[in-house]
């Protein structure tokens, strides 16, 4: 279910907070429940100890402050440093839920959580449509949810895009996100590609990222090249990322729109100087790429601009780019030769799982080392390393598992692998 933590819609800043006017004493539940925070968390000049904290948010929680009993409820529901248990986080939500001050859709929406998990529909759904019926977008959310997946309602497809569309036009971005799905796939409306990819592009206005991609392969999946374009330029021009990149693809690939690189390498290089990690290794390879063709770009800047992709404090590392920059160091194309380095490169592509690298690393190592990376590679789909992980168990006697790599690699049109699969298995495969 998609929810917000409950404290992220509740809690307010606790410093400084007063009364009437007057100053909070250091006995009053509020302080209480800050010492408990100070202490949850290891700040305000004590150690975090959480024992304690638990303490003192019980002590104010049994002194009615909504806040603790909201801070318990949440934590014996998640089972964070405490024993999950559901009974417990059932009390004190209910708890925070009676005060007439304090009865936010929110903590409804989390008791049907709670009694959802423990498998009581009934009181499930009762406090489900207590949260709904006070307009809360996240319950309407959920409701749509049980409605789609037949969870504690009957299932129902329209009724769920009904209530996807209320939450949806509050500018809630997963139900925008969830109602162009439903225009996508045909639930509970008629297909509609165009409303699809609107109700996609107002969550990716919103920077959801699942529905950028969604929006993209919409477009492509229904034909759509020039309005995938017109939408790209519309979130690159507010500054969305991901858009530029995908614009700038385009610009190159002549996807809906003539081919430009010199549009292509603008946005590329705004993103190295702007963008992510991830964009700017992807975008950093993609000049290098442009580079290499030799058009609107130097050829010898291509190295620059593919150590640059590869060089990106990041646990991403764009697995092409050190393939590329392995195979550069393997042959001393625009670098000094350099087994060592290839060797390296080839890894770092071959962990970020490129089966090109996989392979070649293979051929650098021994034993159950290359075995492994021979098998990683040859489940992507790689032609030679099915065929070279074939005859290793052909070698070693386990028949049936070469017969299957043989099957895989001449299926992909590997010579060899047909040979010995007519030749050993009496197989013929065209």
């Amino acid at each position: 279910m998609k929810i917000k933590s409950i404290l992220t819609v509740l809690l307010p800043i606790m410093g400084g907070l007063c009364v009437n006017g007057a100053e909070i004493s250091p006995e009053s539940p509020e302080e209480i429940y800050d010492k408990a925070e100070s202490y949850w968390y290891g700040e305000n000049g004590v150690y975090m100890n959480r024992s304690k904290a638990l303490e003192l948010y019980n002590e104010a929680a049994d002194k009615g402050y909504v806040y603790a009993q909201i801070r318990l409820g949440e934590l014996y529901k998640e089972g964070e440093d405490v024993t999950m248990d559901l009974n417990r986080a059932v009390y004190w939500y209910t708890k925070a839920a009676e005060q007439d001050s304090a009865n936010p859709p929110a903590v409804q929406l989390s008791l049907y959580e709670c009694y959802k998990d423990m498998g009581n529909c009934e009181d499930a759904v009762r406090w489900l449509m207590l949260s709904v019926e006070s307009g809360y977008d996240w319950a309407q959310i959920t409701l749509g949810d049980c409605y789609m997946e037949g969870e504690c309602i009957r299932y129902d497809a329209s009724e769920a895009a009904k209530w996807y569309r209320i939450a949806a036009e509050k500018g809630n971005e997963c139900a925008q996100y969830d109602l162009g799905r439903c225009y996508e796939k045909g639930l509970g409306v008629s297909v509609d590609a165009e409303q699809a990819v609107y109700w996609y592009g107002k969550a990716a206005e919103q920077g959801y990222t699942l529905a950028f991609s969604a929006m993209k392969d919409c477009y492509d999946s229904n034909g759509m090249a020039k309005d995938k374009v017109i939408a790209l330029e519309k979130l690159a021009a507010a500054g969305n990322n991901s858009a530029k990149y995908s614009l700038a693809k385009c610009y190159v690939d002549a996807d809906g729109v003539s081919r430009d690189l010199s549009k292509a390498v603008e946005l590329f290089m705004e993103l190295c100087d702007t963008g992510d990690d991830i964009d700017m290794a992807s975008s950093a390879y993609m000049l290098y790429r442009i580079c290499k063709m030799g058009e609107t770009l130097p050829q010898g800047d291509a190295m620059y601009w593919l150590k640059k992709a590869c060089s990106i404090q990041t646990k991403y590392i764009y697995p092409k780019a050190a393939y590329d920059l392995a195979k550069a160091y393997d042959t001393g194309d625009g670098v000094a030769q350099s087994n060592e380095q290839a060797m390296f490169w080839y890894k770092v592509g071959a962990e970020n799982g490129d089966p090109d690298s996989q392979f070649e690393y293979a051929s650098m190592v021994t034993g159950s080392e290359r075995k492994h990376w021979l098998r990683c590679a040859a489940e992507a789909g790689h032609t030679m390393a099915q065929r070279q992980l074939a005859i290793i168990y052909y070698d070693e006697g386990y028949y049936s598992y070469a017969g299957h790599w043989f099957a895989r690699a001449a299926q992909g049109g590997d010579v060899v692998a047909k040979t010995y699969l007519r030749e050993c298995y009496g197989m013929y495969i065209e």
